[in-house]
């Protein structure tokens, strides 16, 4: 059996995912306003937002945060805390850090949560390069007093 759009059937689809199948006769239209009215419900009251890559980032890059203001509640660590309602706008700042930690390429995801439940995604891409080598402060002397020696000498076989 062959359907449109990528010839998935889905009585195979659904039992591949523990799923089924429902004939229903809701158009496309009510079918999104229902899903958006349920998610909606799901985070009507909250207690806790916190930003997180959820472990996507390891183990080449590590990302850190901090929340730095909550309008209402509190921040704690990592998280804002409080009694939230979907009532008002809310706004919470965070600040995050990414560390490199092993040399490579690291494309992964960082997530606004609520109460665990991602709410809004960013996609991440980081570089990590090789180190620089900076000279230690005694082998900046040492050049300097190896510069002072040549001086020097140039100029006593000049006044020779």
């Amino acid at each position: 059996m062959t359907y449109p759009y990528q010839g998935i059937d889905p009585t195979v689809l659904a039992t591949a995912t523990g799923g089924s199948i429902v004939s229903s006769s809701i158009s496309s239209a009510a079918l999104v306003a229902s899903i958006m009215a349920g998610v909606e419900d799901s985070f009507a009251t909250y207690s806790k937002v916190s930003v997180d890559d959820l472990g996507a980032g390891m183990p080449g890059v590590d990302v850190s945060v901090t929340c730095l203001t909550a309008d209402t509640g509190a921040c704690a660590g990592d998280s804002a805390v409080g009694s939230f309602d979907r009532s008002i706008s809310r706004s919470f700042t965070f600040s995050v850090t990414f560390t490199g930690k092993e040399v490579g390429t690291y494309d992964f995801l960082t997530h606004g949560l609520v109460d665990k439940g991602i709410v809004a995604s960013e996609k991440d891409h980081i570089v990590v390069t090789g180190g620089v080598s900076v000279p230690e402060p005694s082998g900046l002397l040492l050049l300097g007093v190896g510069l002072l020696g040549l001086g020097l000498t140039r100029r006593r076989i000049r006044a020779a």
